[in-house]
């Protein structure tokens, strides 16, 4: 079995890229700052439309990823803007909305004179959207495009609020050689975790609980593997999966709230 794994390189803002039983819901549990419990990602899959905001978080996420690509050479602004807004909206009303994962499948071209990079409009958008609200945004990015033009350009423009991933896929057997590698020194170190992705076809199996307790990842994504978020029961068994987990070992695990930052 295959995992799929996005390895966060934590970058302080100051080094830039070398180094910035009840009926209550777990959800709804009041985190304090002296809570010690380890807090969990619950990562909302292919939230494209702005609809699709409120309905995650009403299922249970507190993270939300979306996959960003151009179009004909730019970003679609009438997606991408609305669903930044749709965002921000619901960060201000409270709702847990921890970060915001934008899966960049094609970063486009970046010139060496760096007048041509379409990235920047992406970043320039989000952090105009979501920065002064207090919405972080993780920059996700695959393996092939770790050395390019649009990685340098977006780690060199990063805010407090912003951080870089690495998408990659790993046999089942390492990932516990990687949870022991965290403690080794190494710049850039990798800070956090995420696994992908929990299904309906998870449901009763050990998968989360796998990946939670055994692999210590910091959060899963969750939902359909080929649809958009949408109202669908679905995407609720899938994220009752990692509830469950959590109420199972609430004593050292809870869901992260808005207070918890990731990095």
């Amino acid at each position: 079995m295959l995992l799929k794994l996005c390895l966060i390189h934590i970058i302080p803002f100051a080094f830039l890229l070398a180094g910035s039983c009840s009926g209550e819901s777990i959800l709804e549990q009041t985190v304090l700052q002296s809570d010690s419990r380890r807090p969990i990602y619950l990562i909302a899959h292919r939230v494209l439309h702005a609809s699709a905001v409120p309905q995650a978080l009403s299922d249970g996420a507190n993270a939300l990823e979306v996959d960003v690509a151009p179009y004909n050479g730019v970003w679609p602004q009438d997606t991408v803007e609305k669903l930044f807004s749709a965002v921000a909206a619901q960060h201000k009303d409270g709702k847990p909305i921890t970060f915001l994962w934008l899966d960049i499948k094609h970063p486009g071209h970046c010139s060496s004179a760096g007048n041509e990079c379409i990235i920047t409009e992406l970043q320039q958008m989000a952090q105009k959207k979501l920065k002064s609200v207090g919405v972080r945004v993780l920059y996700g990015f695959s393996l092939d495009h770790s050395n390019s033009g649009a990685w340098e350009t977006i780690a060199k423009n990063l805010t407090a609020n912003e951080a870089m991933g690495l998408n990659a896929r790993l046999n089942r057997p390492s990932i516990h050689s990687l949870e022991r590698d965290r403690a080794k020194p190494r710049r850039p170190r990798i800070g956090k975790v995420f696994g992908w992705t929990i299904t309906d076809k998870e449901e009763n199996t050990d998968t989360a609980g796998t990946l939670l307790g055994f692999a210590k990842v910091d959060g899963l994504i969750y939902g359909e593997v080929l649809s958009h978020y949408r109202d669908n029961e679905s995407n609720r068994i899938a994220i009752r999966e990692i509830k469950k987990w959590l109420w199972n070992n609430s004593k050292t695990h809870r869901a992260a709230g808005q207070g918890d930052s990731p990095w």
